[in-house]
């Protein structure tokens, strides 16, 4: 089931912003979460599949987890803000 969850991430390390997208058979929408690697949310946001999020421009420098759901399957991404 894990398969049919992929996700897209760009610019990662990035001085500046993220790019994700979620590719996903489900119409399901997807959260994401971003946490600090103490597991403290920082931001949470909703998106669809196949749509090009765009986001950490106001994070600091450091290394985060991306945490995304949609449904019962989970998957977390390593960020790196310099």
């Amino acid at each position: 089931m894990d398969d049919k969850l992929t996700v897209n991430l760009a610019s990662n390390p990035t001085v500046s912003d993220f790019k994700v997208q979620v590719i996903s058979v489900s119409k399901e929408r997807i959260l994401l979460r971003v946490l600090d690697i103490h597991g403290r949310e920082f931001k949470r946001i909703q998106t669809m599949p196949n749509v090009t999020t765009v986001f950490g421009n106001d994070l600091k420098s450091g290394i985060y987890l991306l945490e995304i759901t949609q449904g019962r399957i989970t998957k977390t991404k390593q960020l790196v803000k310099f």
